[in-house]
């Protein structure tokens, strides 16, 4: 191998995997910036899924938690002394 090669002989050892050329010659950045660009859309849009997810799943077991924490019903954390060190 030399300076510039790529080296496939670690991928593709648990599964089958292959490879393709994309483009003319020469235009391998080229094509590169436009599949970049064209997931721009799409990594923009996980954004909000991520936030629709957190508040969706995990919010209410935040407020849960918050609601337990500031009642007086502490004695879920339920610490023995031992675990003190002293």
């Amino acid at each position: 191998m030399k300076r510039g090669d790529i080296d496939f002989t670690r991928h593709g050892t648990t599964i089958e995997c292959y490879g393709e050329l994309l483009g003319e010659e020469r235009q391998g950045m080229q094509v590169m910036f436009q599949m970049m660009n064209a997931a721009c859309p799409a990594r923009g849009l996980q954004g909000p899924a991520d936030a629709r997810y957190f508040i969706k799943n995990v919010l209410p077991e935040v407020d849960a938690a918050v609601k337990a924490i500031k009642s007086a019903d502490m004695f879920i954390l339920e610490i023995p002394a031992e675990s003190f060190a002293s």
